[in-house]
């Protein structure tokens, strides 16, 4: 089978903790459809680093290839800018390149003898689903979209925002009518896109997974301790899931809320982490708080020694309430990293974690019962140790990315067959 993913960013690019997920899952399906003997195409963009350069040994050209643990990698030109100044949302600049990007796909695979059985693009960006559906009209392949995200829709009340979530909810629906098919990551998202009366495609759910090869249980990092001096502190690890200022702000006021109700407890430590400043530039309301320690001095594909780092992690659902609807591919690192989980939340993640039996679920944004949870746990090891081990063994039983993949893989080969005998018919 030959497959052709259309995916804006790829490896060795990781441009964030939560993207980093997101491209795990693309490349890691891909390297196993490699290993299982089918033919991986992947048009994406030059990868590039948090700061906005290019990754050593890549010049930002027109088109690049390359092989890539055995995936063919089309690279094409991209726009990086040194310093983002500007909102990617209102950027004439950034929806240039998205527009380039599209234009040098749709002429290189116009062009070149690129012939996949299956076109797959992933749904969080518009530009690549676009993409997606003019190639596989060139091709005549189906076209499946991956959809494994809320699509986010602006807060404000302006008459541009108005015209542009219209706008916006035109296409999604457009696109989604003309897929072929639609993949989700929980059943959730797949029943929320199913109940707009607007998809006539099949829904399948190809859950998140993880890979349990690279993800386990390893020592503490002793520089990261002795930087932070974190010697002798039992360590809540939360990593925030913001996508605007109002979810930011929500979050920090939520996080420094538990802060305080554990103010008394010297021994615990709650450690915010993050890979980027966009939302935590008011950092002085950490300052009043000696539990409470920023860090972001970490390096790009460090995620196993970030959860290494702490005894509890933490997750907070705030309005986006997407907790609800999908599971980040954090709580499945986390339960790799056989990482007891306090969560904060309801719907699709909490029942997660109460299938796994591997944390503890609270209601939503209830400050009290977090602080109660966060206090009795820290002085609980044999239940941590009980808890992290509950969740290893369910991801490696139910949640191993090369049983994903290759559940993923069987679905691409019926749409296939199915699509060809529906030409030849």
């Amino acid at each position: 089978m030959k497959v052709l993913f259309l995916s804006h960013s790829f490896p060795p690019k990781v441009n964030g903790l939560e993207a980093n997920g997101l491209l795990d899952r693309t490349f890691e399906h891909c390297r196993e459809w490699v290993a299982a003997g089918h033919q991986v195409t992947v048009i994406t963009t030059m990868p590039c680093q948090r700061n906005g350069d290019l990754y050593t040994g890549y010049k930002n050209a027109m088109l690049y290839r390359e092989q890539f643990e055995g995936i063919e990698v089309i690279r094409l030109w991209r726009f990086y800018p040194k310093k983002m100044l500007f909102k990617k949302s209102q950027s004439f600049l950034y929806h240039f390149h998205l527009f380039m990007f599209f234009l040098l796909a749709f002429r290189l695979v116009s062009k070149m003898y690129i012939h996949p059985n299956v076109v797959i693009s992933n749904f969080s960006n518009i530009a690549e689903s676009l993409l997606g559906w003019c190639i596989s009209k060139r091709l005549h392949r189906p076209l499946i979209l991956e959809v494994l995200d809320v699509p986010q829709k602006s807060s404000s009340n302006t008459t541009q925002a108005k015209y542009k979530n219209f706008f916006v909810r035109k296409v999604c629906d457009f696109l989604l009518n003309k897929a072929s098919h639609i993949v989700t990551s929980t059943q959730r998202l797949a029943n929320t896109i199913n109940n707009s009366n607007l998809v006539s495609a099949k829904i399948s759910v190809i859950s998140n997974s993880v890979d349990v090869r690279h993800l386990f249980p390893v020592h503490k990092p002793k520089e990261w301790v002795d930087h932070l001096t974190l010697q002798d502190r039992w360590i809540v690890g939360y990593i925030p899931s913001a996508k605007n200022f109002e979810q930011a702000q929500q979050e920090r006021d939520i996080f420094l809320r538990v802060a305080q109700i554990l103010s008394t407890e010297s021994r615990i430590v709650l450690l915010w982490i993050t890979d980027t400043s966009e939302f935590t530039n008011s950092n002085s309301q950490f300052e009043n708080f000696s539990n409470v320690k920023i860090f972001s001095t970490f390096e790009e594909n460090d995620i196993k020694k970030i959860w290494s780092l702490v005894d509890l992690c933490l997750f907070i659902q705030n309005n986006n309430v997407e907790l609800e609807i999908i599971v980040s591919s954090k709580i499945y690192q986390c339960m790799a990293m056989q990482k007891p989980i306090l969560i904060s939340a309801l719907g699709e993640t909490a029942e997660l974690i109460d299938k796994a039996d591997c944390g503890w679920i609270v209601e939503p944004q209830d400050v009290e019962a977090i602080g109660q949870v966060i206090r009795r746990l820290s002085h609980s090891p044999e239940l941590c140790k009980t808890l992290g081990e509950n969740g290893q063994r369910y991801v490696r039983r139910f949640c191993k990315r090369s049983r994903i993949a290759q559940q993923y893989a069987a679905l691409l080969q019926d749409i296939a067959v199915n699509h060809n005998q529906s030409n030849c018919a």
